[in-house]
């Protein structure tokens, strides 16, 4: 299964931290058992994240991580 993190409230705007929208996603995944998590191009101000088993990150061409 596929979870946006644009879905989960992510901007990508480079100024909001995205950081709790883009671990709801996440967690939102491991609990239904597993997929993968999509970062649309975009700049995402973001901390630490915690990926959890089964749950795959993918970044597509164009995404930055911008660390807060």
């Amino acid at each position: 299964m596929i979870y946006d993190v644009l879905e989960y409230g992510a901007k990508a705007d480079g100024v909001t931290n995205d950081a709790a929208a883009i671990q709801k996603a996440i967690d939102s995944c491991a609990v239904s058992g597993g997929g993968t998590v999509v970062l649309q191009p975009g700049y995402y101000q973001t901390g630490a994240l915690f990926i959890k088993s089964g749950v795959n990150l993918q970044l597509d061409k164009g995404v930055t991580l911008l660390a807060s």
